[in-house]
């Protein structure tokens, strides 16, 4: 089967869409039966005013698309981001496979979070990203959470569809390579809580701060805050709650500088008021770092009982269940102990069999029957 990837993250981009996009390349490269090729249809738009960046983001990803679907010879493509779903109805020659990773764009148009609502032209867009989803012939969601999001709020589709949860195989590489950068990045002097992601308002760095101002005054541990440059906001809350000598920004860290942080931190935590999957609590369980999360969106489904789980508007809980890894060394190692066990589910091998089964839905859907193999020794056909 030859498979066009459709990707939306600029090579030399960070976050979890580049990250995601990588993972399902280098899943598909291990399948000798499948011919894998990569295409960005976005542009960078940096330079043009942010009230025109979104609009002329859709529009360059929309004629790229057109383009793409005229010169690619694949059987499949996989729109690697759903928030691009508009782009499915322009591949009419190809199955077409999209990966949902969360709602939250389409839930805060519908005012399910209490912050503004996006702009008209970003409205707009979300719903044609949303409805254009009926276009694809499968649709793989990342966490069942992200699924009945979708059924609740976006309706039926004529896709079949499947949760495929995204691998870590990149973690244990990243784990393997550590050592060279642990006494640079983290010399052990201060005991540190770690936390890490962007200034979107799901995130809820505002709670991250308030929670361990609950605790500052109890125990010598700094706080860590990774990600890009700290909103006013932000820096200004941590000096009216007193904290702000005992708080690091660490800006865009390196990956191999995050997984340094994960593994001397003497806990993760994540206060998330939503997430379509949640990579850092399972990177932070692969490197023996207990983690206390909220129970936003899918976090629960994805950490199962491997992780303190508090509701994230329960500040307190959530406080309290820090103390707890922070004082009582039975309860930091048995949660250590189930969080490399959690982690270890997340194989590149599991997510490469799940992918090949998504494709031959989709192939199904599309063609009436299944995409067949070619016969390949020790991997026989279904």
């Amino acid at each position: 089967m030859r498979v066009c990837l459709v990707d939306t993250a600029l090579p030399d981009s960070v976050g979890s869409m580049r990250h995601y996009a990588d993972m399902v390349e280098r899943a598909l490269l291990e399948r000798e039966d499948i011919v894998v090729s990569r295409v960005c249809v976005a542009d960078d738009v940096s330079q043009i005013p942010p009230i025109l960046r979104t609009a002329k983001h859709h529009s360059q990803t929309v004629r790229h698309a057109k383009r793409l679907s005229r010169e690619c010879d694949a059987d499949l493509v996989h729109i690697l981001d759903g928030s691009h779903g508009y782009l499915a109805k322009h591949f009419a020659k190809q199955a077409v496979v999209v990966t949902v990773h969360d709602m939250i764009p389409l839930l805060q148009s519908k005012k399910h979070f209490a912050v503004p609502r996006p702009n008209m032209i970003s409205r707009l867009i979300v719903r044609q990203a949303a409805t254009g989803l009926s276009h694809a012939d499968h649709l793989i969601f990342c966490s069942e959470s992200t699924r009945s999001d979708f059924h609740q709020h976006v309706g039926k589709s004529k896709a079949s569809d499947s949760v495929v949860y995204p691998p870590l195989e990149s973690c244990g590489r990243r784990i393997k390579n550590r050592d060279h950068a642990e006494q640079r990045i983290c010399p052990a002097e201060t005991p540190f809580i770690f936390h890490i992601g962007n200034n979107g308002f799901y995130k809820n760095r505002v709670g991250v701060l308030r929670v361990f101002a609950m605790l500052s005054d109890r125990f010598p541990h700094k706080l860590l805050m990774a990600g890009p440059e700290p909103t006013a906001e932000l820096v200004l809350l941590a000096k009216q709650l007193g904290i702000d000598k005992q708080v690091q920004f660490v800006i865009n860290p390196t990956n191999e500088e995050v997984f340094a942080y994960y593994s001397h931190a003497a806990a993760f935590i994540f206060p998330s008021i939503y997430e379509g999957f949640g990579w850092p609590p399972i990177e932070a369980m692969a490197c023996g770092c207990p983690v206390i999360c909220s129970d936003g969106g899918s976090l629960a489904e994805v950490v199962g009982d491997a992780a303190y789980v508090v509701p994230p508007k329960e500040e307190h809980l959530m406080a309290d269940a820090l103390a707890t890894i922070l004082s009582d060394d039975l309860k930091r190692q048995e949660f250590i102990d189930r969080g490399y066990r959690r982690a270890a589910e997340f194989t590149l091998e599991r997510f490469a069999d799940q992918l090949d089964n998504a494709y031959m839905e989709a192939s199904r859907n599309r063609n009436g029957i299944a995409w067949r193999r070619a016969s390949i020794a020790g991997n026989s056909s279904p």
